[in-house]
C-alpha cells in the first residue's frame, strides 16, 4: 500500500511567504515557489488555489491569497463533522455518508458508507453506543 503523497513539498510554505502583492500567471507562481508548472495546473488549481480567469481565459493568481491558502494547507485542517458525516480523502471535504453501515472489530466501531460525490468508501469512527 502506497502512502498518500503531500500536495506540496515542505519548503514551498517558506517560499510562499515571499509572494508579492500582484497577480501571477501559473507559470510565474511555479517559478517563484520552485515547483513544476504542471503541479500548479494539475494539483493546486483543482485543489482550490484562489484564481480568476480573464475574458481571454488566462488564469491569474493573486499573490497574498495564494500565500494564505498555502499556509493554511500546512497548518492542518480541522473539520467539525455532523451526524452521519465523514471526511472523504478523495474529495478533500466532509460529506454525508450514503448507505451507512456499522462495522465492528474488537473495540473498533466504524460507520462505513460511500461518498455521494465520488463513490469511494468513507469511514468514521463511532463510540460503542453509536454516537460519533
Amino acid at each position: 500500500m502506497r502512502a498518500r503523497q503531500r500536495l506540496l513539498p515542505a519548503d514551498v510554505q517558506r517560499r510562499a511567504k515571499g509572494l508579492l502583492d500582484m497577480l501571477y500567471t501559473p507559470d510565474d507562481l511555479a517559478d517563484d515557489l520552485g515547483i513544476p508548472q504542471r503541479m500548479v495546473y494539475r494539483r493546486l488549481i483543482p485543489a482550490g488555489l484562489p484564481h480568476t480567469k480573464d475574458s481571454r481565459g488566462h488564469i491569474w493568481i493573486p499573490g497574498p491569497e495564494a500565500s494564505q491558502w498555502i499556509d493554511h494547507l500546512f497548518k492542518g485542517k480541522r473539520f467539525v463533522l455532523g451526524d452521519g458525516q465523514a471526511y472523504c480523502m478523495k474529495c478533500g471535504k466532509a460529506v454525508t455518508i450514503v448507505n451507512p453501515k456499522r462495522w465492528k472489530a474488537g473495540k473498533l466501531t466504524l460507520l462505513k458508507g460511500t461518498c455521494p460525490h465520488c463513490g469511494v468508501t468513507v469511514n468514521r469512527g463511532v463510540k460503542q453506543n453509536g454516537q460519533p
